[in-house]
Protein backbone atom coordinates (compact mmCIF):
# COMPACT_ATOMS: atom_id res chain seq x y z
CA UNK A 1 0.00 0.00 0.00
CA UNK A 2 1.28 3.34 -0.88
CA UNK A 3 -0.28 5.93 1.50
CA UNK A 4 -0.10 9.87 0.34
CA UNK A 5 -1.92 12.91 1.78
CA UNK A 6 -3.95 15.62 -0.09
CA UNK A 7 -2.92 19.32 1.22
CA UNK A 8 -5.88 19.83 3.44
CA UNK A 9 -5.06 17.12 5.67
CA UNK A 10 -2.31 18.56 7.71
CA UNK A 11 -3.75 21.60 8.72
CA UNK A 12 -7.01 20.05 9.41
CA UNK A 13 -5.32 17.66 11.66
CA UNK A 14 -3.64 20.82 13.62
CA UNK A 15 -6.60 22.65 13.88
CA UNK A 16 -8.80 19.89 15.53
CA UNK A 17 -5.52 18.93 17.33
CA UNK A 18 -5.99 22.39 18.83
CA UNK A 19 -9.58 22.38 19.68
CA UNK A 20 -7.65 20.28 22.90
CA UNK A 21 -10.42 17.57 24.63
CA UNK A 22 -12.35 14.76 22.74
CA UNK A 23 -11.05 16.80 19.57
CA UNK A 24 -7.44 16.12 20.51
CA UNK A 25 -7.84 12.69 21.33
CA UNK A 26 -9.69 11.65 17.84
CA UNK A 27 -6.23 13.85 16.53
CA UNK A 28 -3.90 11.48 18.42
CA UNK A 29 -5.78 8.65 17.31
CA UNK A 30 -4.82 9.63 13.34
CA UNK A 31 -1.69 10.74 15.03
CA UNK A 32 -0.88 7.02 15.95
CA UNK A 33 -1.72 6.01 12.66
CA UNK A 34 0.40 8.29 10.72
CA UNK A 35 3.74 7.23 12.55
CA UNK A 36 3.99 3.54 11.21
CA UNK A 37 4.21 4.87 7.58
CA UNK A 38 7.59 6.39 8.46
CA UNK A 39 8.50 3.09 10.05
CA UNK A 40 6.90 1.17 7.28
CA UNK A 41 5.86 -1.22 10.32
CA UNK A 42 3.86 -5.02 9.15
CA UNK A 43 -0.04 -4.71 9.09
CA UNK A 44 -2.59 -2.00 7.78
CA UNK A 45 -2.30 0.38 10.38
CA UNK A 46 -6.13 1.87 9.47
CA UNK A 47 -6.99 -1.52 10.89
CA UNK A 48 -6.97 0.40 14.56
CA UNK A 49 -9.63 2.61 13.23
CA UNK A 50 -13.44 2.10 12.75
CA UNK A 51 -15.21 2.71 9.63
CA UNK A 52 -18.76 4.80 9.95
CA UNK A 53 -21.92 3.51 9.14
CA UNK A 54 -22.82 4.60 5.68
CA UNK A 55 -20.32 5.30 2.97
CA UNK A 56 -20.06 8.07 0.73
CA UNK A 57 -21.30 8.71 -2.79
CA UNK A 58 -19.75 12.17 -3.37
CA UNK A 59 -16.28 11.23 -3.57
CA UNK A 60 -15.31 7.66 -6.15
CA UNK A 61 -13.71 4.96 -3.40
CA UNK A 62 -13.84 7.72 -0.06
CA UNK A 63 -14.03 5.40 3.18
CA UNK A 64 -14.37 7.52 6.70
CA UNK A 65 -13.44 6.22 9.60
CA UNK A 66 -15.43 7.30 12.60
CA UNK A 67 -12.82 8.35 15.33
CA UNK A 68 -15.48 8.94 18.15
CA UNK A 69 -17.13 12.35 19.57
CA UNK A 70 -18.36 13.12 15.92
CA UNK A 71 -15.03 13.04 14.11
CA UNK A 72 -14.42 11.64 11.24
CA UNK A 73 -11.36 10.86 8.94
CA UNK A 74 -11.73 10.93 5.22
CA UNK A 75 -9.82 8.86 2.77
CA UNK A 76 -9.60 7.86 -0.78
CA UNK A 77 -8.80 4.46 -1.22
CA UNK A 78 -7.93 2.92 -4.93
CA UNK A 79 -5.75 0.39 -6.02
CA UNK A 80 -3.37 0.24 -3.39
CA UNK A 81 -3.62 4.16 -2.86
CA UNK A 82 -5.09 5.53 0.48
CA UNK A 83 -4.88 9.50 -0.09
CA UNK A 84 -5.56 11.11 3.43
CA UNK A 85 -7.49 13.77 2.85
CA UNK A 86 -9.33 15.78 5.94
CA UNK A 87 -10.09 15.08 9.88
CA UNK A 88 -12.49 16.89 11.61
CA UNK A 89 -15.91 17.43 13.22
CA UNK A 90 -18.95 15.45 11.34
CA UNK A 91 -20.11 18.66 9.88
CA UNK A 92 -16.64 20.34 9.03
CA UNK A 93 -15.91 16.65 7.40
CA UNK A 94 -19.80 17.39 5.41
CA UNK A 95 -18.19 20.77 3.99
CA UNK A 96 -15.16 19.52 3.24
CA UNK A 97 -16.81 16.39 1.13
CA UNK A 98 -18.96 18.97 -0.18
CA UNK A 99 -16.38 21.25 -1.44
CA UNK A 100 -14.30 18.61 -3.02
CA UNK A 101 -17.41 16.50 -4.46
CA UNK A 102 -15.66 14.72 -7.38
CA UNK A 103 -12.00 14.06 -5.94
CA UNK A 104 -9.96 11.33 -8.04
CA UNK A 105 -6.36 9.87 -7.98
CA UNK A 106 -5.14 9.96 -11.83
CA UNK A 107 -1.51 9.04 -13.04
CA UNK A 108 -0.36 12.30 -15.15
CA UNK A 109 0.77 10.59 -18.16
CA UNK A 110 3.11 13.43 -19.68
CA UNK A 111 4.91 13.44 -15.76
CA UNK A 112 3.96 9.92 -14.86
CA UNK A 113 3.09 11.65 -11.33
CA UNK A 114 -0.04 10.59 -9.31
CA UNK A 115 -2.08 13.74 -9.17
CA UNK A 116 -5.72 14.80 -8.50
CA UNK A 117 -8.94 15.46 -10.91
CA UNK A 118 -12.20 16.66 -9.89
CA UNK A 119 -15.18 15.04 -11.94
CA UNK A 120 -18.36 15.30 -11.45
CA UNK A 121 -20.41 12.08 -10.11
CA UNK A 122 -23.23 13.04 -12.26
CA UNK A 123 -24.01 16.24 -13.43
CA UNK A 124 -27.80 15.73 -13.43
CA UNK A 125 -27.55 14.96 -9.27
CA UNK A 126 -26.66 18.42 -7.39
CA UNK A 127 -24.97 16.38 -5.19
CA UNK A 128 -23.26 13.95 -7.55
CA UNK A 129 -21.76 17.56 -9.28
CA UNK A 130 -19.13 19.68 -8.47
CA UNK A 131 -20.17 22.01 -6.16
CA UNK A 132 -18.55 25.14 -6.86
CA UNK A 133 -19.70 29.22 -6.46
CA UNK A 134 -18.84 31.99 -8.66
CA UNK A 135 -15.16 34.42 -7.72
CA UNK A 136 -17.23 37.43 -9.21
CA UNK A 137 -14.56 38.17 -11.50
CA UNK A 138 -15.18 39.80 -14.89
CA UNK A 139 -14.94 38.44 -18.34
CA UNK A 140 -15.46 35.14 -20.47
CA UNK A 141 -14.67 32.02 -18.59
CA UNK A 142 -13.02 30.29 -21.92
CA UNK A 143 -10.21 33.30 -21.88
CA UNK A 144 -8.90 31.66 -18.53
CA UNK A 145 -7.74 29.11 -20.49
CA UNK A 146 -4.63 28.65 -22.75
CA UNK A 147 -6.20 28.46 -26.46
CA UNK A 148 -5.11 25.11 -26.60
CA UNK A 149 -7.07 23.52 -23.93
CA UNK A 150 -10.18 25.03 -24.86
CA UNK A 151 -9.45 23.76 -28.29
CA UNK A 152 -9.21 20.25 -27.01
CA UNK A 153 -12.77 20.53 -25.34
CA UNK A 154 -14.23 22.36 -27.98
CA UNK A 155 -13.25 20.78 -31.36
CA UNK A 156 -16.09 18.97 -33.17
CA UNK A 157 -18.98 21.24 -31.60
CA UNK A 158 -21.24 22.93 -33.55
CA UNK A 159 -20.21 26.54 -34.10
CA UNK A 160 -23.48 27.73 -32.05
CA UNK A 161 -22.74 25.76 -29.05
CA UNK A 162 -19.22 27.23 -28.92
CA UNK A 163 -20.88 30.74 -28.97
CA UNK A 164 -22.92 29.63 -26.22
CA UNK A 165 -20.07 28.45 -23.74
CA UNK A 166 -18.20 31.14 -25.04
CA UNK A 167 -20.48 33.67 -23.75
CA UNK A 168 -20.41 32.33 -20.34
CA UNK A 169 -19.02 34.67 -17.68
CA UNK A 170 -18.61 34.21 -13.86
CA UNK A 171 -22.16 34.69 -12.80
CA UNK A 172 -23.52 31.69 -14.84
CA UNK A 173 -26.04 29.11 -12.86
CA UNK A 174 -25.58 25.64 -13.18
CA UNK A 175 -28.74 25.74 -15.04
CA UNK A 176 -27.03 27.82 -17.67
CA UNK A 177 -24.40 25.59 -18.03
CA UNK A 178 -26.27 22.20 -18.44
CA UNK A 179 -28.40 23.53 -21.12
CA UNK A 180 -25.77 24.61 -23.35
CA UNK A 181 -23.92 20.76 -22.62
CA UNK A 182 -27.25 19.06 -22.84
CA UNK A 183 -26.89 19.89 -26.69
CA UNK A 184 -23.91 17.84 -26.90
CA UNK A 185 -24.79 14.14 -27.85
CA UNK A 186 -21.52 12.42 -26.48
CA UNK A 187 -22.23 12.13 -22.56
CA UNK A 188 -18.29 12.11 -21.96
CA UNK A 189 -17.77 15.47 -23.82
CA UNK A 190 -21.16 16.71 -21.71
CA UNK A 191 -19.33 15.57 -18.55
CA UNK A 192 -16.49 17.12 -19.08
CA UNK A 193 -17.66 20.49 -20.70
CA UNK A 194 -19.92 21.27 -17.39
CA UNK A 195 -16.80 20.08 -15.14
CA UNK A 196 -15.02 22.37 -17.01
CA UNK A 197 -16.89 25.58 -16.91
CA UNK A 198 -18.15 25.05 -12.89
CA UNK A 199 -14.32 25.16 -12.06
CA UNK A 200 -13.48 28.56 -14.46
CA UNK A 201 -16.34 29.79 -12.60
CA UNK A 202 -15.27 29.42 -9.15
CA UNK A 203 -11.47 30.52 -10.57
CA UNK A 204 -9.89 27.21 -10.44
CA UNK A 205 -7.70 27.35 -13.56
CA UNK A 206 -5.32 24.39 -12.76
CA UNK A 207 -8.51 22.28 -11.83
CA UNK A 208 -10.35 22.93 -14.86
CA UNK A 209 -7.19 21.87 -16.93
CA UNK A 210 -6.63 18.84 -15.19
CA UNK A 211 -10.26 17.82 -16.43
CA UNK A 212 -9.91 18.61 -20.15
CA UNK A 213 -6.39 16.40 -19.40
CA UNK A 214 -8.76 13.64 -17.97
CA UNK A 215 -11.14 13.95 -21.34
CA UNK A 216 -8.44 13.56 -23.30
CA UNK A 217 -6.77 11.00 -21.63
CA UNK A 218 -3.40 12.87 -20.77
CA UNK A 219 -4.37 12.11 -17.24
CA UNK A 220 -5.71 8.11 -16.59
CA UNK A 221 -7.48 7.41 -13.11
CA UNK A 222 -5.16 4.94 -10.95
CA UNK A 223 -7.61 2.36 -11.39
CA UNK A 224 -7.10 1.47 -15.11
CA UNK A 225 -3.08 2.08 -13.98
CA UNK A 226 -1.24 -1.23 -13.17
CA UNK A 227 -0.94 -1.60 -9.31
CA UNK A 228 2.92 -1.62 -9.74
CA UNK A 229 3.35 1.32 -11.50
CA UNK A 230 0.84 2.97 -9.32
CA UNK A 231 2.99 2.09 -6.33
CA UNK A 232 6.24 3.16 -8.22
CA UNK A 233 4.99 6.27 -9.16
CA UNK A 234 6.18 9.70 -7.68
CA UNK A 235 3.71 12.49 -6.59
CA UNK A 236 2.94 15.86 -7.55
CA UNK A 237 2.70 19.08 -6.46
CA UNK A 238 -0.64 18.34 -4.05
CA UNK A 239 0.26 14.78 -2.89
CA UNK A 240 2.69 13.71 -0.24
CA UNK A 241 4.22 10.47 0.34
CA UNK A 242 3.47 9.79 4.43
CA UNK A 243 6.94 7.70 4.18
CA UNK A 244 8.69 11.00 3.66
CA UNK A 245 7.21 12.83 6.44
CA UNK A 246 9.13 12.21 9.38
CA UNK A 247 6.33 11.55 12.41
CA UNK A 248 8.49 14.04 14.26
CA UNK A 249 8.12 16.76 11.33
CA UNK A 250 3.78 16.11 11.67
CA UNK A 251 3.38 15.88 15.84
CA UNK A 252 5.40 19.54 15.42
CA UNK A 253 3.52 20.82 13.13
CA UNK A 254 0.65 19.53 14.78
CA UNK A 255 1.10 20.84 18.34
CA UNK A 256 2.03 24.02 17.37
CA UNK A 257 1.61 26.09 14.10
CA UNK A 258 2.98 25.62 10.77
CA UNK A 259 5.85 23.71 8.97
CA UNK A 260 7.61 27.35 8.85
CA UNK A 261 7.78 27.28 12.39
CA UNK A 262 9.55 24.07 12.46
CA UNK A 263 12.20 24.63 9.61
CA UNK A 264 12.87 27.60 11.60
CA UNK A 265 14.00 25.50 14.88
CA UNK A 266 17.89 25.50 15.19
CA UNK A 267 19.71 22.95 17.55
CA UNK A 268 23.51 23.58 18.97
CA UNK A 269 25.22 22.34 16.26
CA UNK A 270 23.29 23.85 13.63
CA UNK A 271 23.33 27.32 15.53
CA UNK A 272 27.49 26.76 15.59
CA UNK A 273 27.75 26.77 11.65
CA UNK A 274 25.36 29.66 11.57
CA UNK A 275 27.26 31.92 13.63
CA UNK A 276 30.96 30.50 12.56
CA UNK A 277 33.03 33.19 10.46
CA UNK A 278 34.80 31.37 7.55
CA UNK A 279 37.55 32.84 5.74
CA UNK A 280 36.88 32.22 2.21
CA UNK A 281 33.77 30.76 0.65
CA UNK A 282 31.72 27.65 2.21
CA UNK A 283 30.01 24.66 1.36
CA UNK A 284 26.91 23.71 3.21
CA UNK A 285 26.71 19.91 2.86
CA UNK A 286 23.79 17.72 3.70
CA UNK A 287 20.96 15.17 3.19
CA UNK A 288 17.34 15.73 2.31
CA UNK A 289 15.45 17.45 5.74
CA UNK A 290 18.91 17.69 7.73
CA UNK A 291 18.09 21.56 8.10
CA UNK A 292 20.53 23.43 5.45
CA UNK A 293 17.62 25.33 4.54
CA UNK A 294 16.82 26.30 8.18
CA UNK A 295 20.66 27.37 8.45
CA UNK A 296 20.82 29.38 5.58
CA UNK A 297 17.97 32.10 6.75
CA UNK A 298 19.18 31.93 10.14
CA UNK A 299 22.69 32.84 9.04
CA UNK A 300 21.45 35.77 6.41
CA UNK A 301 19.58 37.22 9.60
CA UNK A 302 23.06 36.65 11.49
CA UNK A 303 25.08 38.16 8.52
CA UNK A 304 22.57 41.13 8.30
CA UNK A 305 22.62 41.77 12.06
CA UNK A 306 26.68 42.45 11.83
CA UNK A 307 26.81 44.06 8.63
CA UNK A 308 23.88 46.19 9.30
CA UNK A 309 25.03 48.79 6.62
CA UNK A 310 25.12 45.61 3.73
CA UNK A 311 22.97 43.88 1.68
CA UNK A 312 22.35 39.49 2.42
CA UNK A 313 21.60 38.20 -1.17
CA UNK A 314 20.20 34.26 -0.91
CA UNK A 315 20.06 32.85 -3.99
CA UNK A 316 18.53 29.36 -4.87
CA UNK A 317 18.16 27.22 -8.11
CA UNK A 318 14.56 26.44 -7.51
CA UNK A 319 11.91 29.26 -7.44
CA UNK A 320 9.90 27.68 -5.31
CA UNK A 321 12.11 27.26 -2.76
CA UNK A 322 12.93 30.68 -3.05
CA UNK A 323 9.25 31.91 -2.00
CA UNK A 324 9.81 29.40 1.03
CA UNK A 325 12.69 30.97 1.96
CA UNK A 326 11.11 34.34 1.70
CA UNK A 327 8.65 33.52 4.08
CA UNK A 328 10.65 32.15 6.61
CA UNK A 329 12.88 35.05 6.98
CA UNK A 330 9.88 36.98 6.85
CA UNK A 331 8.64 35.22 10.01
CA UNK A 332 12.17 35.11 11.99
CA UNK A 333 13.83 38.44 11.01
CA UNK A 334 13.45 41.03 13.52
CA UNK A 335 11.68 44.39 11.31
CA UNK A 336 14.85 46.18 11.32
CA UNK A 337 16.56 44.23 9.03
CA UNK A 338 13.95 42.62 7.00
CA UNK A 339 15.05 45.12 4.29
CA UNK A 340 18.68 44.22 4.52
CA UNK A 341 17.70 40.37 3.34
CA UNK A 342 16.86 39.72 -0.51
CA UNK A 343 15.70 36.45 -1.49
CA UNK A 344 15.24 35.48 -5.35
CA UNK A 345 15.83 32.44 -7.50
CA UNK A 346 18.75 32.68 -9.95
CA UNK A 347 16.10 32.91 -12.63
CA UNK A 348 14.70 35.76 -10.97
CA UNK A 349 17.99 37.44 -10.30
CA UNK A 350 19.05 37.13 -14.49
CA UNK A 351 15.66 38.43 -15.37
CA UNK A 352 15.91 41.53 -13.55
CA UNK A 353 19.38 41.68 -15.34
CA UNK A 354 17.50 41.80 -18.57
CA UNK A 355 15.09 43.97 -18.13
CA UNK A 356 17.81 46.50 -16.81
CA UNK A 357 19.89 45.67 -19.63
CA UNK A 358 17.38 45.76 -22.45
CA UNK A 359 14.41 47.39 -21.36
CA UNK A 360 12.35 47.41 -24.54
CA UNK A 361 12.43 43.47 -24.32
CA UNK A 362 10.87 43.13 -21.04
CA UNK A 363 7.56 40.86 -22.95
CA UNK A 364 10.63 38.55 -23.87
CA UNK A 365 11.96 37.67 -20.29
CA UNK A 366 8.60 36.93 -18.36
CA UNK A 367 7.10 33.63 -17.65
CA UNK A 368 4.17 33.86 -20.01
CA UNK A 369 3.50 35.04 -23.90
CA UNK A 370 2.60 38.40 -23.95
CA UNK A 371 -0.34 37.93 -26.66
CA UNK A 372 -1.72 34.17 -26.04
CA UNK A 373 -1.09 34.35 -22.06
CA UNK A 374 0.41 30.60 -22.45
CA UNK A 375 3.96 29.47 -20.08
CA UNK A 376 6.27 27.95 -21.49
CA UNK A 377 4.84 24.42 -20.29
CA UNK A 378 1.86 25.25 -22.80
CA UNK A 379 4.37 26.19 -25.60
CA UNK A 380 5.98 23.13 -25.17
CA UNK A 381 3.07 20.87 -25.41
CA UNK A 382 1.68 22.77 -28.89
CA UNK A 383 4.91 22.21 -30.03
CA UNK A 384 5.48 18.82 -29.14
CA UNK A 385 2.09 17.65 -30.16
CA UNK A 386 1.83 19.39 -33.43
CA UNK A 387 -1.19 21.54 -32.71
CA UNK A 388 -1.51 25.31 -34.01
CA UNK A 389 -0.77 24.08 -37.49
CA UNK A 390 2.85 23.48 -36.43
CA UNK A 391 4.05 19.82 -37.62
CA UNK A 392 7.93 21.28 -37.00
CA UNK A 393 7.82 18.39 -33.61
CA UNK A 394 6.91 15.52 -36.38
CA UNK A 395 11.01 15.18 -37.04
CA UNK A 396 11.20 13.88 -33.74
CA UNK A 397 9.04 11.06 -34.44
CA UNK A 398 11.22 8.34 -34.77
CA UNK A 399 13.15 9.53 -31.21
CA UNK A 400 9.72 9.40 -30.02
CA UNK A 401 9.42 6.10 -30.67
CA UNK A 402 12.60 4.83 -29.82
CA UNK A 403 11.96 5.94 -26.29
CA UNK A 404 8.58 4.68 -25.56
CA UNK A 405 10.14 0.95 -26.84
CA UNK A 406 12.24 1.93 -24.14
CA UNK A 407 10.01 2.42 -21.03
CA UNK A 408 10.86 6.08 -21.50
CA UNK A 409 8.29 9.28 -21.75
CA UNK A 410 9.45 10.90 -24.49
CA UNK A 411 7.75 14.56 -24.35
CA UNK A 412 9.45 15.17 -20.50
CA UNK A 413 12.68 13.42 -22.31
CA UNK A 414 13.00 16.08 -25.02
CA UNK A 415 12.09 18.50 -23.21
CA UNK A 416 15.03 18.20 -20.63
CA UNK A 417 17.14 17.58 -23.90
CA UNK A 418 15.93 20.90 -25.30
CA UNK A 419 16.59 22.98 -21.97
CA UNK A 420 20.13 21.77 -21.92
CA UNK A 421 20.90 22.35 -25.23
CA UNK A 422 19.32 25.83 -25.37
CA UNK A 423 21.56 26.27 -21.95
CA UNK A 424 24.59 24.71 -22.72
CA UNK A 425 25.41 25.63 -26.11
CA UNK A 426 24.82 29.16 -28.20
CA UNK A 427 22.82 28.87 -31.32
CA UNK A 428 25.73 29.03 -33.34
CA UNK A 429 27.73 25.94 -32.01
CA UNK A 430 24.13 23.97 -31.06
CA UNK A 431 25.46 21.21 -33.93
CA UNK A 432 28.59 20.68 -30.97
CA UNK A 433 25.78 18.76 -29.23
CA UNK A 434 25.75 15.47 -31.65
CA UNK A 435 29.33 15.02 -30.29
CA UNK A 436 28.99 15.71 -26.74
CA UNK A 437 29.17 12.93 -24.12
CA UNK A 438 25.79 13.09 -21.87
CA UNK A 439 27.36 12.29 -18.39
CA UNK A 440 24.79 11.40 -16.10
CA UNK A 441 21.89 10.63 -18.31
CA UNK A 442 20.68 7.29 -16.84
CA UNK A 443 18.87 6.74 -20.18
CA UNK A 444 20.88 7.54 -23.86
CA UNK A 445 19.28 9.67 -26.49
CA UNK A 446 19.51 6.51 -28.99
CA UNK A 447 20.45 2.81 -28.31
Amino acid sequence: MKYLTYPDFQSSLRDLYQKGGAYQRAAQKVQEVTGHFAHQTVGDPLGILKTTNHGERRIKKCVKYDLGHGCRLITVQNNGLVVFCFIGSHDDADTWIKKNTGLEVDLDVKTGKLCTVRKSIDIQDPNGRLDTDTDFSAGKLFERLPARFYDRLADGLPRSLARGLEALESFAADEEILALAEQIEDAVLQDAVVDTFLLLRVGHVEEAKSRIDRFTNEKIPVEEIDSGLVEAAPTGERLVDMSELPPALLEHYVKTASFEDWMLFLHPAQREIVHREFSGPARLAGVSGSGKTCVVVHRAISLAQRYPDQDVLILTLNRSLATLIERLVALACPADQKSCIHVKSFWKLCQELLFDFEPDQRPLYVDVTWKTNETIDDVWDEFYRCEANNRDAEVLLPVHRSLLGRGVSPQPYLREEFDWIRSGLSSDHRNDYLEMERAGRAEPLTN
